[in-house]
């Protein structure tokens, strides 16, 4: 899929997205906006980005939240719920809540990889709750979440992911530092 724009209203139990629900093969500079509501798996692009899956120059302003049916409610990622797959050059701006594994960008980095991305929504949840990740499993590098917007001052993903005030995440030096490269990217 590649450049495709979505302004949706998703509800459902599981691989919820604002593009498709479960990516399997390349998402390529596409964006969405709007509600996305699920009960598990669920992102503002998609719900699940498998191992055979990459997601490169995306960006969502979704709301992403959770239905509660009186299950365990996890994933839920302002771009992707769970994550196997490739993300790379992407970021989120809406709001995340859930129970468990919530984040700004990504609710559970399940063995993937995440690169040069950052998120700036509203995170709320009760356990592995993160600004950019909820939990992480995987690798993360060059990557950052607006601490102030977010309402959170921590996130997993080690050293490979940085919380900035929102006066840094407007300041280029913040991106060109870890490696990001505006003339070719």
């Amino acid at each position: 899929i590649e450049q495709c724009d979505s302004d949706c209203t998703v509800s459902g139990q599981s691989f919820c997205g604002g593009i498709v629900g479960q990516n399997r093969g390349m998402i390529k500079q596409c964006s969405a906006e709007g509600n996305i509501e699920g009960l598990y798996d669920a992102g503002g692009l998609t719900g699940y980005n498998s191992e055979a899956g990459t997601i490169y120059g995306c960006c969502t302003d979704m709301v992403v939240s959770y239905r509660y049916y009186g299950l365990i409610e996890n994933s839920f990622g302002g771009l992707v719920g769970r994550n196997a797959g490739t993300i790379r050059l992407c970021y989120a701006t809406g709001s995340v809540s859930g129970m468990e594994k919530v984040g700004g960008l990504v609710g559970y980095n399940e063995n993937g990889i995440i690169e040069q991305c950052y998120s700036a929504g509203l995170v709320t949840g009760s356990s592995y709750v993160g600004g950019f990740c909820g939990e992480d499993i995987g690798q993360i590098t060059g990557c950052f979440w607006d601490m102030e917007t977010s309402g959170m001052a921590s996130s997993a993903g080690g050293s490979g992911v940085a919380g900035k005030t929102t006066a840094q995440m407007q300041t280029l030096e913040t991106f060109t530092s870890a490696g990001w490269d505006f003339a070719d990217d």
